[in-house]
């Protein structure tokens, strides 16, 4: 599929990415209000059993919801493909009574004026559309990515991937964000239209996402320098084709000669079907506490687990120095640590 964005250059002091990745405190605020004739767009990837917005504005609890379409994975389709349009709607027809593991859609909400909510999965090759009444309430809050913002609170965060999303009004597109580095090599959200970034408003850092050996290559090209400054920092989704071992011998050099701590995490190849399952083999594991972590313990308390396939550090390169454990997977490790996916208390369907 053609990105929307594939046509524009972004400025020389940015460097492209394939996505931004939230792992559930990272999300964008954006200073946009939406109207009755508003339209968003999404393309966006999830793996994870939560209930998510990955764009979305809403008054408060009860009031108008205004979200763009999305898959809610690891739960049965039936109760997990919809849409926000002053209530939570869901998208008529029959669904499979099964559940699927991961999610990587395309979804509008009267894009362009179109009128109609679109959802499109490319793992399951299904298209869903809904005509929309006219918006009944005005909506009041700027929106948010990554999360919906609720009265001016983050709520129902994405643990999950986006690689490009718009804000419409009427015909015309007032913005469309692509994934980017900046000059200081910070993750970021690039508008095409009004050619000015948007960064994290939330805790942590996002996953940068790289397409390929070539892209790899670039952003390690472009990391600034900061030899003799604080050390820099940087997680790295990469595919599996692109962790050889001349891209291996790149990143221990980058951060030998640029300080700066290189974390990547391998994923599979994507495929014709745009699956990005990352190969379950050894992965390095490590729990922190958190709040608004996505496991909780016996105890109530929540946690947040951070997993890479390795790390290049002027730290060493041990990942057991940096307090991760070995394990199959991250499943494998929560079970370990007895820890158990955290659910948000059940909600009243007004609320949803």
């Amino acid at each position: 599929m053609r990105p929307l964005g594939g046509g524009e250059k972004l400025p020389a002091e940015y460097t492209r990415l394939e996505f931004l990745e939230s792992t559930g405190t990272q999300h964008i605020a954006t200073e946009y209000v939406p109207t009755e004739n508003t339209g968003l767009m999404i393309k966006a990837y999830t793996g994870y059993n939560v209930d998510y917005v990955p764009l979305g504005s809403r008054n408060n609890t009860g009031e108008t919801r205004f979200s763009c379409t999305r898959q809610r994975c690891g739960a049965v389709l039936r109760a997990s493909v919809g849409f926000g349009w002053d209530t939570w709607n869901m998208f008529p027809g029959e669904y499979p009574e099964s559940t699927v593991s991961e999610a990587f859609y395309k979804g509008d909400l009267n894009w362009q004026s179109s009128g109609k909510a679109t959802f499109e999965s490319f793992l399951s090759v299904d298209r869903r559309e809904q005509e929309l009444p006219a918006l009944i309430t005005k909506p009041r809050f700027p929106l948010y990515l990554f999360a919906i913002n609720v009265g001016g609170e983050v709520k129902h965060p994405m643990f999950g991937r986006i690689y490009e999303a718009g804000i419409s009004e009427g015909a015309s597109i007032k913005s469309l964000f692509i994934a980017a580095l900046d000059s200081t090599g910070t993750p970021c959200l690039y508008d095409l239209v009004i050619k000015t970034a948007l960064k994290n408003s939330g805790k942590g850092q996002f996953v940068a996402g790289v397409k390929d050996a070539a892209q790899l290559s670039t952003v390690l090209r472009k990391l600034p320098d900061l030899s003799g400054q604080d050390m820099g920092t940087l997680t790295l989704s990469i595919p599996a084709e692109g962790n050889t071992p001349e891209m291996q011998e790149l990143l221990d050099t980058t951060e030998t000669q640029k300080n700066w701590e290189l974390k990547t995490q391998e994923r599979a190849a994507a495929a014709a079907t745009y699956s990005l399952r990352r190969v379950r083999k050894v992965v390095w594991v490590r729990r922190v506490p958190d709040k608004n972590g996505s496991y909780v313990d016996a105890d109530g308390e929540r946690w947040q687990t951070e997993w890479c396939s390795a790390i290049y550090s002027p730290r060493g390169n041990d990942p057991t120095l940096h307090g991760y454990e070995p394990f199959d997977s991250v499943e494998q490790a929560a079970e370990a640590w007895g820890l158990v996916p955290y659910e948000e208390p059940e909600l009243e369907q007004d609320e949803i």
